[in-house]
C-alpha cells in the first residue's frame, strides 16, 4: 500500500514534466503561425491588384480604374457579364453610370464600363470582374486606385462653416442696432451676403465629399490583347516590321535608281576603254613588224 502511494505521485510528476516542453513550444510558435496566416490573408493572388478597403483607410474616398486585355471577340460578352454582376448586387449597392463600345472600320475596338459601388463591395466586385476576364482568355493589364482624404475635408468644412456662421450671427446682430447709417447698413448687408455665398460653396463641396464616401467610382477599360501581343496593325511590333520593310524598300529603290542612272555611263566608259585598248594593240603590233 505504501509503495502504491509513493508510485502514483511519481508518475504524475513524470507526466507533467513530459508535457511542459510541448506546451512551451506550442505557445512560442502560435504567434508566428498567426502572423503567417495574417500575411497570407493580406497578400493578393498573383496578377491582381492589392486589397485596400475602407477598413485600412477610414475616411478615404477611393476611385478604381482597371484596364483589361482580352480577345476582341470576347470584349462585348465580358462587358455584358460585368454589367450583369452589377445588376445582381442591386441598385442600392451598384449602378452602371456609363458604357461605350465603338468599333469603326480600320480602327481598334474601344470599350468602357463605369460603375458607382458601395465602398464595402468595390474590392470584391473588382476581383470578381478580373476572374470573369481571366475565364475569357484575358488578363488585368493595369490598375489604378486613387484616394482622397474626404473625411478630413469634411471636418475642415464643418469648422469653416462654424466660423462663417459665427461671423454671420455677429453681422445680423449689428444690423438690428437702431440708427445705423445707410452706408454702414449697406456694408454689413454686403458682408452678410458674401458670407452666405461662402457657406453655400463650402456646403456644396462638403456634400460632394460625403457622396464620395458613400459611393466608389469604378471604371473598366477593355482593349484587344492582340495589340499587346504584337499581332495588331497598330502594335509596336507591327510598326517596327512596317518601318523595317519601308526602309528596305527605300534602299532597294535607291540602288535600282543609281544603277539606272550610272549604267549607261558605265557602259560608255567600258566602250571607250575597249576602243582605246584596241587601237593601242594595233599600233604595238604594227611597230613590231
Amino acid at each position: 500500500m505504501r509503495a502504491r502511494f509513493l508510485v502514483c505521485p511519481l508518475l504524475i510528476a513524470i507526466a507533467g514534466c513530459s508535457q511542459n516542453p510541448t506546451t512551451k513550444d506550442e505557445a512560442a510558435t502560435a504567434p508566428q503561425a498567426a502572423e503567417s496566416v495574417a500575411a497570407d490573408a493580406m497578400s493578393p493572388p498573383e496578377g491582381e491588384a492589392p486589397d485596400i478597403g475602407a477598413n485600412v483607410a477610414p475616411g478615404v474616398a477611393f476611385t478604381y480604374a482597371y484596364d483589361f486585355a482580352l480577345p476582341e471577340a470576347n470584349i462585348a460578352r465580358v462587358q455584358g457579364d460585368h454589367a450583369a454582376a452589377c445588376e445582381k448586387l442591386g441598385i442600392i449597392h451598384c449602378r452602371v453610370t456609363g458604357m461605350t463600345f465603338r468599333k469603326q472600320s480600320g480602327e481598334d475596338l474601344s470599350a468602357m464600363l463605369s460603375f458607382k459601388l458601395d465602398p464595402a463591395m468595390a474590392n470584391t466586385f473588382a476581383r470578381g470582374a478580373t476572374d470573369i476576364v481571366t475565364r475569357a482568355d484575358g488578363s488585368l493589364s493595369s490598375s489604378d486606385v486613387a484616394g482622397n482624404d474626404a473625411g478630413s475635408e469634411i471636418v475642415n468644412a464643418d469648422r469653416t462653416n462654424a466660423a462663417l456662421l459665427d461671423n454671420l450671427t455677429k453681422i445680423n446682430a449689428q444690423l438690428k442696432i437702431p440708427g445705423l447709417s445707410r452706408e454702414v447698413r449697406s456694408r454689413l448687408v454686403e458682408e452678410a451676403n458674401s458670407i452666405r455665398a461662402q457657406m453655400r460653396e463650402v456646403g456644396s463641396k462638403r456634400d460632394d465629399d460625403v457622396e464620395s464616401l458613400a459611393t466608389t467610382p469604378v471604371v473598366f477599360t477593355y482593349v484587344d490583347n492582340a495589340a499587346i501581343l504584337g499581332f495588331d496593325s497598330t502594335s509596336p511590333v507591327q510598326q517596327a516590321i512596317k518601318s523595317s520593310t519601308y526602309s528596305f524598300s527605300a534602299m532597294t529603290s535607291f540602288v535600282m535608281l543609281a544603277v539606272g542612272v550610272l549604267a549607261p555611263w558605265g557602259l560608255l566608259g567600258l566602250g571607250v576603254f575597249w576602243i582605246v585598248r584596241r587601237v593601242r594593240g594595233k599600233r604595238v603590233l604594227a611597230n613590231t613588224e
